[in-house]
Formats: structure tokens, sequence, C-alpha cells
């Protein structure tokens, strides 16, 4: 692709790529067929005159391309986009391709087909990649970016000169997308005074979400590209960028990776290392005086990021030569620890509200004399919904200090009673509080699993948990 943007990169190279395929180098007219033309120039270069029956013409004359006010470089790249294409184009995707709107690129499409149609040998050929239904009906407009449809299949691609069905590949399932296994909204990357929220996937992919990233480049999300994605595609596919561009850039964003949030959400986003390389792109093109006036700001943007990858490089670097980084999550942790868990044990004082069973046993089923008389699981219940959840390690040295004594299953005090009284008490209580409003507003016990991984999830381990235990789903 970088070769074909190099090869043609103005609307002037790809006429004369259009006139040689066209005439071989013997302009000739296309109403009476002489060749005793008078060529334009100025700006009106691209016109010619026949001197025999006075028709002017271009290139366009006679062919699909006649009276379309798209650029012909944009034509040509719509027609290679189409040629390399391994599962057809739909219009959106040709649209985010060349830089048009939607209903431009779906004119585009629809005549090319009618071409195909006309003279099969002229292109053949063109392939159509939108949503295929089944069960229902199916409907698409010019001025829509949906298929109307009862049932969504997945994408085709049609024949249009035969309206036979090619190939069929089904849409990516949401099952199917890569799990996060690190990373919350709440503690994204930071770099300088911008914040990006990061994950890592569970093949080992870090990555940046598709809004943050836009958003930290200074890029509105508004204006001619309606979503975050688009807007990236978008500027990085510009004419003015094209040379600065590589090919697996173009390729990246306009396709992003589809995820699962650690909470069980959908998300977009780029694997971490384009960050930089848009920032390189724009920074470049600012430096050969091709960026327009109202990009600078981007351009200040990414200077500030870059400068910030460096900051961050040598941190790194110094960490990791010197051993600390292993050290930081030892001394980060030791400091939860020592907010949270006191070095000598507090007298007992009813702490967890008698609500707080109540509402497990109705979320659970179970009669009201188990609040009282409490199974052995409830136990694990608290820990995991209280205790584990508060901060990481607090369980773990709770148990630590608070072991079982042997023969009798039971610890001899309560896990609380080791909080400390100024902080890691408090926030038990609002933990509890916290916990109990959930359980209110939860309908089954499944939902209010449900809530509570959303609303405390917990670090590195914020799947539901499953106790195998009647009536769990």
């Amino acid at each position: 692709m970088r070769d074909f943007l190099l090869r043609y990169p103005d609307s002037a190279a790809a006429r004369a790529y259009f006139e040689e395929r066209r005439w071989r180098g013997c302009v000739a007219c296309p109403y009476c067929r002489g060749e005793d033309v008078l060529a334009r120039t100025g700006k009106r270069t691209g016109y010619y005159r026949c001197r025999n029956c006075a028709g002017e013409f271009t290139v366009r004359t006679g062919t699909l391309l006649e009276r379309s006010r798209v650029p012909l470089d944009k034509w040509l790249y719509a027609l290679y986009v189409l040629a390399t294409a391994r599962q057809g184009t739909s219009s959106v995707q040709l649209a985010r391709e060349i830089g048009v709107t939607q209903k431009t690129a779906w004119s585009m499409l629809a005549r090319l087909r009618d071409a195909c149609d006309g003279d099969p040998e002229l292109l053949m050929p063109v392939r159509e990649g939108d949503s295929a239904s089944t069960g229902g009906t199916s409907r698409r407009t010019p001025g829509s970016t949906s298929t109307q449809s009862t049932t969504t299949m997945g994408y085709d691609e049609l024949d249009r000169t035969t309206d036979r069905l090619l190939s069929y590949t089904p849409n990516r399932k949401p099952e199917d997308a890569l799990q996060a296994i690190a990373g919350t909204p709440d503690r994204p990357l930071v770099i300088g005074n911008v914040e990006i929220p990061c994950y890592v996937l569970e093949d080992e992919t870090r990555v940046l979400a598709q809004r943050g990233m836009v958003s930290g480049l200074g890029m509105a999300r508004g204006g001619s590209s309606k979503g975050g994605g688009d807007r990236l595609a978008h500027f990085v596919c510009q004419k003015t960028l094209r040379p600065f561009v590589p090919a697996d850039l173009i390729e990246l964003t306009t396709n992003p990776l589809r995820f699962r949030t650690p909470n069980g959400n959908m998300a977009n986003g780029y694997p971490a290392t384009l960050l930089a390389d848009v920032c390189d792109v724009v920074l470049d093109a600012r430096k050969a005086g091709v960026l327009q006036r109202q990009q600078m700001h981007i351009a200040a943007q990414c200077e500030t990021l870059v400068r910030g990858f460096a900051r961050v490089g040598i941190i790194a670097l110094v960490d990791e030569a010197t051993g600390y980084q292993r050290v930081r999550s030892q001394r980060a942790l030791a400091i939860i620890l020592e907010k949270f868990i006191s070095e000598e044990l507090r007298p007992w004082t009813k702490t967890f509200p008698f609500e707080f069973y109540e509402q497990i046993c109705r979320l659970r089923g179970w009669p009201d004399v188990y609040s009282i008389h409490r199974p052995s699981v409830i136990g694990k219940y608290t820990n995991d919904i209280v205790y584990d959840r508060l901060a990481p390690g607090v369980l773990r040295e709770l148990k630590k200090r608070n072991p079982v004594v042997a023969g009798t299953g039971r610890r001899r005090h309560k896990h609380h009673q080791w909080f400390t009284q100024d902080y890691g008490h408090p926030k038990l209580r609002e933990h509890l509080a916290g916990v109990i409003a959930l359980m209110r507003v939860s309908k089954t016990w499944f939902g209010f699993r449900r809530n509570l991984v959303k609303a405390y999830p917990r670090l590195g381990d914020q799947m539901l948990l499953d106790y195998d235990l009647p009536g769990e789903e």
C-alpha cells in the first residue's frame, strides 16, 4: 500500500495513469473517434478539445467516472482497495479507507457494480462486503451506515455479475474476543497530563483504549469522523500524511483490536506501540511543513508524549538494571498492609451488620434461621466479598496473622480485629455499606455477583467466582 501511495500521490498522477490505460499514448475523441485533439493547459489541464467535432472531453468522459466529483486519486485508490481486499469491502470500510463520506462510498460501489453488469470484462468481479441477513428482510440505503435486518449472519462476498455468493465469513462473536487479564479504567497510563486506559490481553499484547488514544493525541472526536476509531484512521490516511505513514500503521488504525475488559465489557483498542508510531508520523509531517494550521496542536501533544516516553523509558531501564522493579512491588504491598493491618489486636466490637447475613440468605434462598446459625460457606463468602476486595494482599496477611486453630477449624479472633483504627476499620465499614447496598438492589445471587465484580473488582482476578452451589445460575 505504501508503494501505491508513493506512486500515485495526487490527482495528476492518477489522471496520467487513467489516460495511459485508456488511450495508450494516443488520445482519441470519445464522440467521433478522431485523434486530432488539442490538450488544454493551465487551470484546464486534463481537458481535451476535438478539432473535428469541437467536442470537449476528459479521461472520465464515457466511463463510470463521468460526472463524478470524487478526485481521480480517490477513485484509483478505491479500485486498489477492492482489488486487494480478501473478503470484499463495504461502503463503510471504503469510506474510511479513502477519506470520503459513507454515502459517497456507497455511490462509488454502485457505479462499479453497474459497470460490471454492463460489461463483465471491464471489472470482474467487483465484490461487495456487507452484512448478510437471513430470517427477514435486509435493506441498505445510501444515507445509512447500517444494514437493517431481522437476523445478521456476518460478512459475505457477492459477485454482482452473477449475484452468486462467493464466500461467507461469520462475524467475530464477542466470546471469541481476547480477554484482558490486567488493567482497569481507574488505573490509566499517565504520561504528563495525558491519561489513557490500558490493558494487557491474554496473549500478552499491551493495548491502549481506542477513545483514550484519540483523546490523548488531542484529536476531536467529532467532525467528519463520527467515532473515535474512524477519527484516527481518517487522520493517518489523509493525503498530506501518506508519504510518512507505513502501510502497517494504516492497517492497524483501520482494524482496531476487539477485546473484553476484566469487568466483561467489550472494547476496542490499539497495540501500545502504535501511539509512538503515530507521534513519529505527526512530528515528521510537521518538520516537512505539510501539517495544516488546525493540526499544530496535535503535533504539540505528540511532542509532549514523546518526551514522556523518554522519561518513562529511562526510569524503567534503571529499575531493570538495579533490580528495583522487584523491590518496588514489595514496597507498595508493604505500604498497603501497614495502612490496613495493625501490629496489635484490637478488642472485639460488632462490625458486620446483621443485614449483611440477612441479605445473603435472601439472595441464596435460604431460611432466615441461617442468618443466625450460619453455615461454614458464609465464611468463604465473607472472605471473597469483603476482605479479598478491600486491597491487594490484605486477606493473605490476615490469614497469616490469624491462622486456623488446629483441631477446631476456627480462628482464634475475627479478621476485622486486626484492622487499624484510623484507616483499616473505616475502610471496612465503607466497603460493607457499599456491598449491602448492592445486595438490596439485586434480585438474585447471580445478579449480585455481577454487580459486585463491576463495583469492587479484585486486582488481577476480576472474573466471576463459581462456588458450584445449587441455584447459582
